[in-house]
């Protein structure tokens, strides 16, 4: 390829288009929007963090029951401060991972939806480009709202490793206190 002039006169000797042609399939663009170019283990860490945050939920009606019991009952001052510490530590630790595993995982959709918007504009701006051409509404359509759609997946993998956290969290509280 020859080298060619750039907007600011810099010559450009590569192509600086992504390479999209691996994904061929609806499966490769779901792998590629959510896991893709480093988004996986961000998608990891958000889903860990939000992971935290439901278990914290899910031991916070935990916590104000030992309380009640240890500490209230007893009229103990000492237990009581020890439980009102224990309660801000956790709820510390909710907002915390709430607030970075939200951010994170909005990062991981917001770069990946990007992604296969670039995707899609590059198969259409493409001269060798084969097979069924659309029209630009449906051209616009496949860049904005189904991309955003397959990103999404990312917000389906936190949510739901999340909420199983929460469950389980529960369940065992409700099982060792009965």
């Amino acid at each position: 390829m020859a080298p060619t002039k750039t907007n600011n006169h810099r010559p450009v000797d590569r192509d600086l288009s992504p390479d999209f042609s691996a994904i061929t399939l609806g499966k490769h663009a779901l792998r590629h929007g959510a896991f893709a170019e480093g988004r996986g283990l961000q998608l990891g860490a958000s889903t860990a963090l939000l992971m935290i945050h439901q278990i914290c939920e899910a031991l916070v009606p935990v916590l104000i029951g030992v309380s009640i019991d240890k500490a209230i009952g007893p009229s103990d001052l000492g237990a009581l401060l020890w439980a009102l510490g224990g309660l801000v530590g956790l709820f510390l630790m909710l907002t915390y991972s709430w607030r970075h595993g939200y951010r994170l995982t909005n990062r991981v959709y917001g770069y990946g939806d990007h992604s296969l918007r670039q995707m899609v504009i590059a198969k259409v701006l493409d001269p060798r480009a084969t097979g069924k051409q659309f029209g630009a509404g449906r051209t616009l359509n496949i860049a904005t709202s189904d991309t955003a759609i397959t990103a999404g997946l990312s917000w389906v993998v936190s949510q739901m490793s999340a909420s199983l956290a929460a469950l389980i969290t529960a369940a065992t509280s409700l099982l060792l206190i009965s």
